[in-house]
């Protein structure tokens, strides 16, 4: 008999609790839709002391706490949702998101590692679902695992809402970029500009593997439509003067690297391909080798890693240009020996220092022969 009143009594209490428990979500939801935020947080964190084991409390508390830009606390109601149940596909892939939007000190500092597992077991969950294998390859493209991020990528490009989207098109091609999918990655970065035409990033992946192509009339072309949507930014500045160079416009060239430098003078690359632009139309005076010089050497001189070989034999090669200057006086005028001495000094320096470039090697034998018959002399 105590056993059969015991089961009744736990029924009764079911029977009691349950919809209590269902008040609670019916009232926060009723609050919600008033759009009474707080006051369904008030609702939902009543509910969660008196049912602390409600999935469903804790999902909605998570989402009316993102509504609210409350992310922190957000990210703590998901993850009591998924502790109670991990399976729960929409609580995944909201703390993946939580993740993504953490902040330290007002900044931002994203838990990608963190983010991807939720994404994953959100994939997992639903495969065919596009947000969640977007935001599953966006956090492995975060955390520069480009193999693994294609999976989910095209899958959620195969879909139709993927294919429209913007970020997933552009995420994809930063992926074919980085596996050396160079024609895939243009095709999905030329559409990525058709479908949002005020994003700058594509044109700059764009201008890139333009480049790579040799397809320098797209260079330029592309640098102009940067420019017109960032005329602040050096980079379509950049693209523009390297187009020009390469179609051998060398006045427009030089004035267009000139323009970027002004904007971004941290750029060694941009002192370099100046003075290329300059040294196509080079003249023979002190001032226009000077500045071969300058440009070269600054290119250099701002690199952040090991320049390379022929940018050396490029800086040699315009210490040798200045030597000439002197050269016909040096047998006879001490300055101009002096001089000549010192940039032909330079120049094998530079030519040194390229190492196993071919055409630093030829130069340097030369440059060696100029040395000597100008020390035989003093």
């Amino acid at each position: 008999m105590k056993y059969r009143e015991s089961i009744l009594l736990a029924a009764l209490v079911l029977v009691v609790i349950y919809p209590a428990f269902a008040g609670y979500y019916d009232d926060a939801h009723t609050a919600y839709s008033a759009q009474n935020y707080n006051e369904a947080v008030n609702i939902l964190e009543e509910g969660l002391q008196a049912a602390p084991n409600d999935e469903e409390l804790a999902r909605f508390l998570g989402q009316v706490y993102f509504k609210l830009r409350e992310t922190d606390k957000a990210e703590k109601a998901f993850h009591k949702t998924v502790s109670l149940n991990p399976d729960d596909e929409i609580a995944q892939y909201y703390l993946g998101i939580c993740y993504t939007l953490r902040k330290e000190n007002d900044q931002p500092k994203p838990a990608w590692f963190e983010a991807s597992q939720a994404f994953a077991k959100a994939v997992e969950l639903n495969p065919s679902d596009h947000r969640y294998n977007y935001q599953y390859g966006h956090a492995l493209l975060m955390l520069r695992k480009f193999q693994q991020a294609k999976a989910p990528l095209e899958v959620a490009y195969a879909t139709e809402e993927g294919r429209g989207d913007y970020k997933v098109v552009t995420d994809l091609g930063i992926v074919y970029q980085a596996l050396d999918m160079n024609d895939n990655a243009i095709e999905l970065f030329e559409k990525a500009i058709g479908l949002n035409p005020e994003k700058h990033a594509p044109y700059q992946y764009l201008g890139g593997l333009y480049m790579a192509a040799r397809n320098f009339d797209k260079v330029k072309d592309l640098g102009e439509k940067l420019i017109q949507l960032q005329p602040e930014d050096g980079k379509g500045y950049s693209y523009r003067g390297y187009g020009q160079l390469m179609a051998k416009e060398y006045r427009a060239a030089e004035e267009t690297f000139t323009r970027a430098i002004a904007l971004d003078g941290s750029d060694p690359n941009l002192f370099y391909q100046r003075g290329l632009a300059r040294e196509g139309m080079i003249g023979t005076n002190a001032s226009s080798y000077k500045s071969l010089v300058d440009d070269y050497a600054k290119a250099i001189s701002t690199s952040t890693t090991a320049a390379p070989a022929e940018w050396h034999f490029r800086l040699g090669h315009a210490y040798e240009l200045e030597a000439t200057l002197y050269w016909d006086r040096a047998f006879r005028h001490p300055e101009s020996r002096t001089n000549c001495l010192h940039n032909l000094r330079k120049a094998k320096q530079e030519y040194e220092a390229a190492g196993d470039n071919a055409d630093a090697k030829n130069q340097l034998g030369t440059v060696n022969e100029r040395i000597r018959q100008l020390e035989v002399i003093q």
